[in-house]
């Protein structure tokens, strides 16, 4: 594998990794996907704040939290999860009859036993990060709208009918979430030209369609105009980047190799971080593998 010829970057979105967000050995996993960032990707986007979803038999619910300096987030632990799936949730809605306030009469919109209880933030790995640490970066991902919105909306419709899917995660509320969510930061990330990163249990959607004879990739409203890029009808600029069943056309694989054969091994320019076991990031230079795949899980 040879390095990118361009700048690039890696986004770790909250919805789609937050089943393994999660003290112990998922944090260490998202440790070793920074050490592999960081020789393969210019640039690591994080996404800010805390992601908490709860779905059970009866719905689902999430909602995002802006982190609080004067209490900041910290990770969620098995016990706190296990607690908290094994009790309920309810979500109630009210109108506001003035902005801000609290409304005076709520009616019950979900109660339901909770099968997934997920709190999930990067936060505390700002404490882990050495001073004059500028490749990983935290933002927040804007909903994609127009053709890209359209676009995650018809995959989530082919997979909602995937049966390989359905019986990979059973409950239809959290299999609905899970499909959703995947998607969602699919099209953002391949808006933007990013690469995404997913936890095991989202990374199923994608991987469940190669079991699924019966599903079939939806027509992208993007007309692609070189290797790399597309304009899509409402997108301001040609961002939008190819999937696996979408493929932009390919060059010939005979010239392609014969190219590859031409250029050496790349040698990192930047260290390559590693995690030591007292929780600090030490630089130590490598040289790039010729041969490797970014792990998107445990």
């Amino acid at each position: 594998m040879s390095m990118p010829d361009e700048r690039s970057a890696l986004l770790i979105p909250l919805r789609s990794n937050a089943s393994a967000l999660l003290t112990g050995s998922p944090i260490r996993t998202m440790r070793r996907r920074f050490k592999f960032a960081s020789l393969f990707f210019d640039e690591v986007r994080l996404e800010r704040g805390v992601f908490r979803m709860y779905a059970g038999p009866g719905g689902h619910f999430s909602a995002f939290e802006e982190p609080d300096a004067e209490n900041p987030p910290q990770w969620q632990t098995p016990s706190q999860r296990g607690a908290d799936q094994r009790a309920s949730f309810t979500v109630g809605i009210g109108r506001e009859h003035t902005p801000g306030v609290l409304a005076s009469t709520i009616q019950t919109a979900i109660a339901s036993p909770a099968i997934v209880s997920w709190a999930a933030t990067l936060y505390p790995f700002t404490r882990e990060f050495p001073p004059g640490t500028d490749w990983i970066h935290f933002a927040r991902t804007a909903n994609p709208t127009g053709a890209v919105d359209e676009l995650a909306r018809r995959w989530t419709w082919y997979d909602e009918s995937n049966a390989a899917l359905q019986e990979t995660i059973p409950e239809t509320f959290v299999r609905g979430a899970v499909i959703k969510n995947a998607n969602r930061d699919l099209v953002v990330g391949a808006a933007d030209g990013l690469a995404v990163s997913l936890d095991p249990l989202h990374s199923q959607v994608a991987a469940q369609r190669f079991r699924d004879g019966s599903w079939k990739p939806p027509a992208s409203p993007c007309r692609y105009s070189s290797r790399t890029s597309a304009t899509c009808p409402g997108k301001p600029s040609p961002t939008f980047a190819a999937t696996e069943h979408d493929p932009l056309p390919r060059r010939p694989a005979r010239k392609l190799r014969q190219k590859q054969q031409k250029r050496p091994p790349p040698t990192i320019s930047k260290p390559l971080r590693s995690t030591s076991t007292n929780g600090t990031w030490p630089d130590t230079p490598r040289r790039c593998p010729t041969a490797a795949a970014l792990p998107t899980g445990h």
